[in-house]
Formats: C-alpha cells, structure tokens, sequence
C-alpha cells in the first residue's frame, strides 16, 4: 500500500505544471448510476432498489460553467449548479466561486442551495483534483458548513472532436483512481465525516489490483438525543482485461471481495452489524480520452456472512447466507499514465 501511494504521489507530482483545460466549449460530467436486485432467504429484505449521482457541465464561455445533475439516495434530487472561474488560464490552480441548488421533489425539507469557493488542480491532461468549502442553506433544517476533496473530468472540444477515435493507453505501472476522496461536514450540533480513497495499480498491460477503505463516522451534540455512527469497510478486487491491444472498448473480468463492519449508538441501544461478501463484474472501458472512460458493467454480489447484534432487544442474527445481489452500473474510471 505504501509503494502505491507513493506512486500515486510521483504522478502528481510530476503534472503539477500540466495546463489545464478550464476554457470556452470544455464539458465536465460524473460520478455515476446504478440499479440493483437483491435475492434474500427473507422475503421483506428482497426488491430492487437503486441509486447514484450524475452530473454534466458546459463552460459557456472562459470563465462560466453551467451544469446540471440528477442525485438519487432515499430520495431524488435535481441539482442545477454555476461557477464562475477567477483564473481560467492558470497553468496551476483554477479557483472558482460558484451556487447549487438541490431540489427534492418529493420532499422539500431536504432542499439547499449552496455557495461554493474552491479550485480545480490539474494532475494529468483530463483530470484534476477538486477541492472546495461549501456553505449550504437548508431552509426546513440546519445550515451546514462542508470540506471536500475529489477528482473532476474536464474535455475540451479538440478532445470531442476526437474521441471516437480515441484508445486506451495504460500499462505495467499505471494507476486507476477513484472520483472522491473525502469530505466532512458541520452543523452546529453535529458533524459527519466521510472516506474513501481506492487506488488500483496495474501489475502487468492487462491486469490491475484494487483496494478501497470506504469509512464515515458521525456525531450528534444534542442534549435530548444522543446518537453516534461509525461505517468501515475494506474491498479489494483482481480485473483483467481481455487482450493486449490498445482499443476504444476495452473488456474486463473482475473478481473481489468486501469486509463491513457498523456500528450504531444512541441513548436507547447499541446496533453492530458485520458482513463479508464475494463480488464479481463483467464489463468494458469506453474511452473518451486516453486517461478518462466511462465504465460500465454488471455486478453479482454473494453475501457469505451477515451478523447483526442489538444491546436493546438483546437480539443476535447471524445469516451465513443473506442472499445475492445482480445489478447494473456505469460510472467514471480515472487513468493515471507513468511519466515515459
């Protein structure tokens, strides 16, 4: 893990200089959808269900980006947004001011409009971190103050021009990142912190290891309720990819597995849940630039073990075999090429 982190920190190191493509006509789009099904033992844990974030942007001119996103968790949001980007032209860092909306349609009290400030630093020629400091106002709840950090896409019209042509171009060496690193958020009775950085390395041109340690830990300060939450989960995965030749659609075969473990505190009980599942996928690589795809895939999912322990009801569940998940998704992979 060391070793990848390092190289991780080389290849940003060595594109600090890239210029970015923060200009008139350059798209931004992310993060990505899915669906699922869920097959149980237990006929009220069975359904499908789905969920995810995309978003697209358009930069109207050098220094406006006008964008749009569809978000979906319990409930669907859609999410207009602006920037404005003080120094498009900088060979470093883009900083930007912008406002976000989020509307739900099917239950306001979750609607907030945000202000934003925050920059974009390019890392290789279509990639850049995102880091910014929000300020969201929620009108049927408390007002939050948020730290974030991700990876955003950003192409420009010479890259649309060509992308039909386009072809992968990793190898032994390369990395694959994830879109978003972490982000912490406070009100002023509570905090939530969030995690997850996932990092695959390429072992030879056609096959990649992957770990992701996704964690959120969240407080709340209020005399009458007490409540505390803690999620950490550890998942791994071996992709390889079916022959060696440099192409616009790549296919790939992947194999992994996850370890979950939760735990729920509140003033009246004490909930920890563990579960350990086998995952597989079968997919391709769409290549849009030589370092930026779309990813997409089906998904088998095997639960070998759920346990569920609560202090209140003094209750212990184990199900050695909870059921399996099939399902569908598309989302962004990020490439990060060796210097040559």
């Amino acid at each position: 893990m060391k070793k990848l982190l390092l190289l991780s920190l080389l290849c940003i190191a060595a594109n600090t200089l890239l210029r970015g493509q923060i200009e008139k006509g350059a798209i931004t789009f992310g993060e990505g959808m899915y669906a699922n099904y869920l097959f149980a033992k237990e006929e009220n844990r069975s359904g499908h269900y789905y969920g995810g974030n995309a978003n697209f942007g358009l930069m109207v001119s050098d220094h406006w980006l006008i964008g749009v996103g569809v978000s979906r968790d319990y409930y669907t949001a859609i999410v207009p947004e602006v920037r404005y980007y003080l120094n498009p032209s900088a060979e470093k860092n883009n900083y930007y001011a912008g406002f976000r909306a989020s509307w739900y349609p099917s239950y306001s009290d979750y609607d907030s409009y945000d202000l934003q400030l925050g920059l974009n630093r390019f890392i290789s020629k279509n990639i850049a971190l995102d880091a910014n400091v929000v300020y969201a106002i929620h009108p049927a709840l408390q007002n939050t103050i948020s730290l974030n950090l991700g990876i955003q896409p950003f192409m420009s019209r010479g890259d649309r021009d060509n992308w039909q042509s386009v072809a992968s171009a990793f190898n032994k060496g390369d990395l694959i990142i994830n879109p978003s690193f972490a982000t912490a958020a406070f009100t002023n009775n509570a905090m939530e912190l969030v995690f997850n950085p996932s990092l695959g390395l390429f072992i030879s041109d056609q096959a990649l290891v992957n770990v992701s340690i996704a964690g959120s830990y969240g407080e709340w300060f209020d005399s009458e309720i007490s409540r505390r939450y803690s999620n950490l989960s550890v998942s791994s995965y071996l992709r390889h990819y079916l022959g060696s030749e440099q192409k616009h659609w790549r296919w790939f075969g992947q194999a992994g597995f996850t370890l979950r473990g939760s735990e729920n505190v509140t003033n009246i009980t004490d909930i920890n849940t563990s579960a350990f599942f086998l995952s597989s996928r079968w997919g391709a690589n769409w290549f849009l630039t030589p370092n930026l795809a779309f990813d997409l895939g089906i998904d088998i999912d095997y639960h070998l073990y759920n346990n569920q322990k609560s202090s209140a009801l003094q209750t212990d569940r184990s199900q050695t075999h909870p059921g399996f998940i099939v399902g569908a998704s598309v989302g962004v992979q990020y490439f990060l090429q060796r210097e040559k």
